[in-house]
């Protein structure tokens, strides 16, 4: 007879596989739209828990604090811009701290900002965050600086054009000045939007 347990583990392994299978982006631009578009967009949130962490370390305890309390400001301007501007799919929140979770596409396990009680089955998605190149990027001889709204698969690596998968958070560099003119989380979100639908308006004719 087969056990409870090992019924259980079969589960639950079946359920990571259907993840990791429904984790694979495709391959083209135009099918990436279509993925996205059927599936989910999931906003990493950073917790800079490193950053805070050594300035508790130092004794740095209102420092940390204050830090503490400008991240989670910027995270629920992201989280409003998103859900204020955002409707090319539905859209959910996570913490940096289960980046892990992400990698191995085990949706049920996160605890979704805004809504701790919800939990997602396996489905397509792609992640989105907020930005500096990079950071996103890897190391090279290329230096990137400047901050952007990224698209990014379940491993965040950011996706790559046709494909609209960034948003600058500057409209224009003015050399004479050498100062950036910013878009607002809001703005990056809207014009992301704008782009998403136009591509699969395009990719679907």
């Amino acid at each position: 007879m087969v056990s409870g347990r090992f019924l259980s583990l079969f589960g639950y392994l079946f359920v990571l596989l259907c993840a990791a299978v429904q984790a694979q982006v495709p391959p083209t631009a135009e099918a990436q739209v279509r993925y996205l578009h059927e599936g989910i967009l999931l906003v990493r949130l950073p917790t800079r828990q490193a950053s805070l962490k050594a300035l508790h370390d130092r004794g740095a305890h209102a420092l940390a604090e204050k830090e503490a309390q400008a991240q989670q400001e910027a995270n629920d301007v992201l989280m409003r811009a998103f859900r204020d501007h955002f409707q090319f799919c539905p859209v959910y929140f996570f913490s940096s701290d289960q980046s892990e979770r992400v990698r191995q596409a085990r949706l049920h396990d996160l605890v979704l900002q805004g809504d701790s009680s919800l939990r997602l089955q396996p489905q397509p998605f792609l992640v989105a965050e907020l930005a500096q190149a990079s950071h996103v990027y890897p190391p090279g001889p290329t230096a990137f600086h400047f901050e952007a709204l990224f698209l990014e698969d379940h491993q965040f690596r950011p996706l790559t054009a046709p494909f609209p998968f960034r948003v600058r958070t500057f409209r224009v560099r003015t050399f004479r000045t050498l100062f950036f003119l910013h878009r607002s989380p809001a703005q990056a979100v809207r014009l992301l939007n704008e782009r998403l639908h136009k591509f699969y308006e395009k990719s679907t004719r």
